[in-house]
């Protein structure tokens, strides 16, 4: 899935879930910086960026951004972002703070 096929909303916490799990266990590995950029590359980078930097400001604390996917009511998006968090999550193993995200994102949609 690419950025231009999200709306605005599923853009913003998209990218707040990704800034999310990549700090989730307090430090940015450069394993996950790299798989950061990838993802970038893949759904379109100047959009992922721009939303990311939006995200920190528009949704800064840790239950702005768990109302925010809350809104997300595709299930292909859902599944989709999903998996790529668990992906993300799993270039240097997961850490029980990220799984815990993952659990809360499950959580907020139902």
């Amino acid at each position: 899935m690419r950025m231009d096929e999200l709306d605005e909303l599923e853009q913003l916490a998209f990218a707040a879930l990704v800034g999310l799990m990549v700090r989730a266990d307090g430090e940015l590995t450069s394993a996950e910086s790299e798989a950061m950029a990838r993802l970038a590359t893949e759904v379109g980078s100047a959009t992922f960026w721009s939303a990311l930097s939006r995200a920190r400001h528009e949704l800064p604390e840790h239950d702005d951004v768990l109302r925010a996917a809350a809104g997300i009511k595709r299930p292909e998006v859902r599944e989709w972002l999903y998996g790529v968090l668990v992906g993300i999550s799993a270039v240097d193993g997961m850490h029980a703070t990220e799984a815990s995200l993952l659990d809360q994102l499950v959580e907020a949609w139902e």
